[in-house]
């Protein structure tokens, strides 16, 4: 009898999924971290407006190199919110999410929707019109703000 765990047992439980190259993938978690603290900060300090504006001036940035795929690069910016000493609403997540995803070459979006009654406001990242990471029927009784 083997004593090794199977890839599958080992996927399943390691906090690093299996992505191209491990080093860029702690760099994007160190990013998304360091994205995270800013936005924190400029969000209490500033306010959502700085943030929309400094959001809205990244462009997706071309690549020549191999990148993570928006699913990894998802895992990542997950893993940089679960180590942020305060909780990560949103806004936040929403604008550390599209900002790597553009620094890696993929053109997202932030969504901004609101519901009336009762009062309900979230903020989601899009690519090609489609949510990522969210619940698709959380998102369809909002009606959508803002894009950028």
């Amino acid at each position: 009898m083997s004593n090794s765990v199977s890839d599958s047992a080992r996927q399943a439980v390691s906090p690093v999924p299996a992505v191209r190259s491990k080093s860029v993938f702690a760099g994007t978690v160190a990013a998304g971290l360091i994205l995270t603290a800013i936005y924190d900060t400029l969000l209490h300090l500033r306010g959502f407006p700085t943030v929309r504006a400094l959001v809205s001036k990244w462009k997706p940035r071309i690549r020549n190199s191999p990148r993570l795929s928006p699913d990894e690069l998802i895992r990542a910016c997950d893993l940089s919110f679960m180590a942020y000493v305060r909780t990560v609403k949103c806004v936040q997540r929403s604008a550390v999410l599209a900002s790597v995803l553009r620094l890696n070459g993929y053109d997202a979006q932030i969504v901004v929707g609101v519901r009336s009654l009762p009062f309900f406001s979230h903020a989601w990242v899009e690519m090609d019109g489609k949510p990522l990471n969210e619940n698709v029927e959380l998102l369809r009784p909002l009606r959508v703000l803002d894009r950028f």
